[in-house]
């Protein structure tokens, strides 16, 4: 069985493939913290799959472009089981989640959108195409990465060690130095 995961939007899905069909899949919006969205819907999905986490054979993780933080924590999620499995994992990019044949853009900041049209190179806008699907603030009807999608791209899909599955961010993040920076251990604040 395959579990297969996207948490790279505010859209939070997974989805347990087995043979080549989605046999538990479970979606919910998480503007934040999703991490403990996806374990409660990974506890629903395993029930309904009447499965163990011990039976997932290949770990697969949205990695982006995305949210940044929510890139990160899907594929950590997803190297820590395979890790602690002894298993293998792989990524899939969002874009592919959301429509492989299709010109499809995502945010990755405010005013700005990475955009892949079908067999071409990702590139930065900051308008997605009046032809393309994907979510943000200029998009009347979204979509998502699903991770029901999976299913569609097994054929795609590389297992890897799972210290070799790495994010694809697009961009690098928008983090800052504190304004006040902390003395030495034990000693006063500058």
């Amino acid at each position: 069985m395959i579990l297969c995961l996207s948490t790279s939007s505010p859209e939070v899905s997974l989805a347990i493939v087995r043979e080549g069909e989605v046999v538990a899949h479970a979606r919910r919006r998480a503007a934040r913290g999703s991490g403990g969205v996806l374990l409660s819907l990974l506890e629903k999905a395993l029930q309904d799959a009447g499965s163990a986490m011990e039976s997932i054979q290949l770990f697969v993780a949205d990695t982006g472009p995305g949210g940044f933080t929510g890139v990160r924590v899907g594929v950590a999620l997803a190297k820590a089981w395979a890790w602690s499995l002894g298993r293998p994992c792989a990524g899939v990019s969002a874009f592919d989640l959301i429509a492989p044949d299709r010109t499809v853009a995502v945010p990755i900041r405010r005013g700005l959108y990475v955009v892949r049209q079908p067999g071409e190179e990702p590139y930065r806008a900051e308008r997605p195409p009046t032809t393309a699907i994907g979510y943000g603030a200029d998009f009347e009807t979204e979509s998502h990465p699903d991770a029901a999608h999976c299913r569609h791209l097994l054929h795609l899909i590389q297992p890897v060690p799972a210290h070799r599955l790495l994010p694809a961010y697009h961009a690098a993040p928008s983090i800052s130095a504190p304004k006040t920076p902390f003395g030495p251990p034990g000693g006063p604040r500058a």
